[in-house]
């Protein structure tokens, strides 16, 4: 079988095997929804037809990917310094001068960098007449050009997005290129924007969240002090969520967003005392605080309190917009109180706000 370790390959690849899913996972989050994907949709297919692209320098992630997908290809991200150099040249043309001439000519570096490196990765595989490629959110652009090249490959024949959460703006995920997109949480609205913009013919297919559906833990209300902060997707968002916390007593920890760029980067910016959470463990927090992310639901789904920074200009996510969830300015003793004195009220309306996007 594959062996990959972070760049490492070790020669065990029997002839025989031959790959029949690709799954390309870029977070703890997405390894989550892989598993729950292969127990239930692909029901229990062999672990030993999937590969899994791996798109994380994180060892912790790697070795319990490992345990549940045996196969792992950790995606290259090496450039020439030739084509480096014009990359940073056009980036900051965009950054600065917001010229989408010189954005569109950093993806077709970016993209053909892709399927350099894809198809040096998958050269010694022998894959099935039907190959299936899984992601977990279609619209970025890695996503993106992966997807295209391994068909410019002929690679894989069919794609499915299994969505990791509640859509909340349908122009960040439609129009979709693969052939099918699985989500729960589908409204009216968010239909017909899908509608009007499925110029790829993709398939919607509406699924109940295969692990929060209609399996809630009640709204514990003690609190031990431990906060997890979830900032929204860009680098802005994470200094003024660090600007709103008026209060240093509490203790801290933050879970970056998913498509946050350069987060490596901003660790070095941290207060040295907020921890870094590598990855959502409900259970160490008492109240989540976030922005824009879907994992408010989540965190509902295991009974933890919930607060929404209202601080960015952001829309307050459809799902809390018009729901009974406490909105907060600043993090200090007063809004922290506010968040618990909501929920020893309103404990009983979260299960009606979970069934409406969960069930």
């Amino acid at each position: 079988m594959l062996c990959v370790i972070f760049r490492h390959k070790i020669s065990s690849i029997n002839n025989g095997d031959k790959v029949k899913i690709i799954i390309y996972i870029r977070d703890y989050g997405h390894f989550l929804r892989a598993k729950e994907f292969k127990s239930s949709i692909l029901n229990n297919i062999d672990k030993y037809s999937c590969i899994i692209l791996l798109n994380s320098s994180n060892k912790n992630y790697y070795n319990e990917i490992k345990k549940e997908f045996p196969n792992i290809i950790v995606l290259k991200n090496f450039i020439k310094i030739k084509d480096f150099m014009k990359f940073v040249l056009y980036a900051f043309d965009y950054l600065f001068y917001s010229n989408y001439k010189s954005f569109l000519k950093c993806v077709c570096i970016y993209h053909k960098n892709i399927y350099k490196n894809l198809k040096n990765d998958f050269s010694h595989l022998i894959f099935s007449e039907n190959v299936l490629f899984i992601n977990f959110n279609d619209q970025p652009i890695d996503v993106t050009s992966i997807e295209t090249n391994l068909k410019k490959l002929d690679i894989v024949n069919k794609s499915i997005v299994y969505q990791h959460g509640i859509i909340r703006l349908p122009e960040f995920y439609f129009p979709s290129k693969s052939d099918f997109f699985y989500g729960y949480g589908f409204h009216n609205t968010l239909r017909e924007k899908f509608n009007r913009s499925n110029i790829y013919k993709t398939k919607l297919v509406e699924v109940g969240n295969l692990k929060y559906m209609k399996n809630y833990l009640p709204i514990d209300i003690n609190f031990d002090n431990n906060i997890l902060l979830i900032p929204g997707p860009k680098i802005v968002d994470v200094f003024s969520l660090l600007k709103s916390i008026k209060d240093t007593s509490y203790s801290y920890s933050i879970k970056f967003h998913p498509g946050m760029k350069f987060k490596e980067i901003i660790k070095f910016f941290l207060p040295t005392t907020i921890k870094i959470a590598d990855k959502i463990e409900f259970n160490k927090y008492s109240i989540i605080i976030t922005e824009v992310s879907t994992v408010g639901l989540e965190a509902l789904a295991e009974g933890k309190m919930v607060g929404v920074l209202d601080i960015n200009n952001y829309k307050i996510p459809d799902y809390f917009a018009n729901e009974t969830i406490p909105k907060i300015k600043r993090i200090d003793r007063h809004s922290i109180k506010s968040i618990i004195e909501h929920y020893e009220t309103h404990a009983d309306d979260v299960t009606q706000i979970l069934n409406r996007y969960f069930s």
